[in-house]
């Protein structure tokens, strides 16, 4: 079924059907001038054809998180009552790129492989919240970009495949987006350098636990600053716990969002890693799982 569209003056904008707050940005223009940066030029046609590709990708992810794993659905909830009680709007639009506006002029290989491997949300922080912004291309992220590809080949120290999987990174970002619409944006920094601060802290602890849910036995992402793979001491929930500025981090994210802390302290699934659900309510199985 094609997507509902609102026509604008550059464009169009795509309303998630499923959780209609959550709204697509198509604009012609970005569209154009990345595909200008590629040196290819911007033929309409082209433009037309990237415009349609990335409102399909975006909208078929969101499709597979908000019927995914129960830590998925629980953000989608909590963004769809937030919106509702608000009139807020969680906006996607495509990432522009312009490598000729880095220092490098685009000639730095590193400089350009971050710009691409790279996606932001953004948007105003007020104490009742506002509706936030998030840039993201799927393409960038999927296992067969050659963005990708040179990136886990030239700095694998950073890009090692941990959480780097296009869901992965749009997860990501809605919880920053969940978060923005309740005021909350927290840059404090943490002790961990690799952790960035609370705000990065807190979506990858997400992300992680929704990974966990669906495949148990998938590598999660350690840090922020990297996609390399968590440490073996901290895989499981009650290993994670050990730490005690991770105690103090999720603490702190349950004293700012409790109800999306609770409603993920409340999944049903039987999975090694949801230092949440351990932290509010214990190890919840008998034998081998007590150890989660």
């Amino acid at each position: 079924m094609a997507p509902n569209r609102i026509m604008a003056n550059d464009g169009w904008i795509t309303p998630y059907a499923a959780c209609p707050c959550i709204r697509l940005i198509v604009p012609t223009a970005s569209f154009a001038a990345s595909l200008q940066s590629t040196g290819v030029g911007n033929n309409p046609d082209w433009v037309e054809r990237m415009k349609e590709g990335w409102e399909t990708d975006i909208l078929a992810l969101l499709d597979t998180l908000i019927n995914g794993a129960w830590t998925q659905k629980a953000v989608f909830s909590e963004i769809r009552a937030r919106c509702e009680s608000t009139k807020f709007h969680v906006y996607i639009f495509p990432r522009v790129y312009r490598p000729e506006k880095l220092p490098s002029k685009g000639a730095d290989e590193g400089q350009v492989i971050n710009l691409y491997m790279n996606s932001v949300t953004s948007g105003p922080v007020s104490p009742g919240g506002d509706s936030p912004a998030i840039y993201f291309d799927p393409a960038t992220w999927r296992s067969d970009s050659i963005i990708r590809q040179m990136a886990e080949i030239t700095n694998p120290g950073r890009f090692g495949g941990a959480g780097e999987e296009p869901g992965d990174n749009l997860f990501h970002e809605l919880i920053h987006a969940e978060r923005r619409l309740k005021g909350i944006r927290d840059r404090a920094r943490t002790l961990t350098p690799a952790y960035n601060c609370v705000e990065e802290f807190a979506a990858v602890l997400f992300t992680n636990i929704a990974i966990s849910e669906k495949e148990p036995l998938r590598v999660l992402r350690y840090s922020e600053t990297t996609f390399t793979a968590m440490p073996p001491q901290y895989r499981t929930s009650k290993g994670y716990l050990n730490s005690a500025e991770h105690v103090d981090l999720i603490k702190k994210i349950q004293s700012q969002d409790f109800s999306l802390f609770r409603r993920v302290a409340d999944s049903p699934a039987p999975n090694p890693f949801n230092p949440v659900r351990r932290l509010l309510k214990g190890a919840l199985w008998k034998g081998q799982m007590a150890d989660w």
